[in-house]
């Protein structure tokens, strides 16, 4: 009694252990399975296991290995029947032709491509604010350029616009120290038109270097 009751105890504690006949890929539905991969617009795995009545993996499988495919994630995407196909086309000719009316003329037009990130020049003064200059996309910042669309610009437009001609005798400009503004050809040119530049100093001085 006391080996059967070990016995019974050993059964107990064992996980039971089911086994389950695995699905054989037989010829008819490798033929329907390639069918199915052979279509314009096939249809899911999934699908295709039900229309065969085997499991999703013997499927896949079947695919991979017997066919020698492969699977790849179908993108969710809207599909057009030819009816909606029509329909969108018959709305789309009747709004082309509201809007071509003459008194909607301006609403087909053609945007231009902008670039994702813009570069502008813009100055402050105690009289006010000068046009903010736009860079163009890809331009390389040189002398002969921030000459050319952002000083000449300001000295004609903007400096007349914002000072009187007493004030025009003390042009002082304060910029930054990229290459294309402190370049020697820069300065003399805006020597010439009777403008001070200050440039700001590289470092400063750190406050234990300071004495009062």
């Amino acid at each position: 009694m006391v080996g059967k009751q070990r016995q019974l105890c050993a059964l107990n504690s064992e996980k039971p252990k089911f086994h389950r006949r695995r699905h054989v890929a037989t010829p008819s539905i490798v033929r329907r399975i390639t069918s199915y991969i052979n279509q314009e617009n096939p249809p899911t795995v999934s699908l295709m296991a039900a229309r065969c009545q085997i499991s999703v993996g013997t499927t896949f499988r079947t695919i991979r290995d017997i066919i020698d495919a492969r699977c790849r994630q179908k993108k969710s995407v809207h599909r057009l029947c030819p009816a909606i196909i029509e329909k969108r086309r018959s709305r789309a000719w009747r709004m082309y032709r509201r809007l071509s009316n003459e008194n909607r003329n301006k609403k087909i037009e053609q945007n231009d491509l902008h670039p994702v990130t813009v570069m502008v020049w813009a100055g402050v003064s105690s009289h006010g604010k000068t046009q903010v200059y736009f860079i163009e996309h890809g331009a390389t910042i040189a002398n002969k350029y921030y000459i050319e669309h952002i000083i000449e610009p300001l000295i004609e437009y903007d400096i007349p616009r914002l000072f009187s001609d007493d004030m025009q005798k003390k042009r002082m400009l304060h910029q930054d120290s990229v290459p294309g503004n402190v370049t020697k050809y820069t300065i003399s040119n805006m020597k010439e038109h009777n403008i001070n530049v200050i440039i700001p100093l590289d470092s400063l001085p750190n406050n234990g270097s300071v004495r009062t």
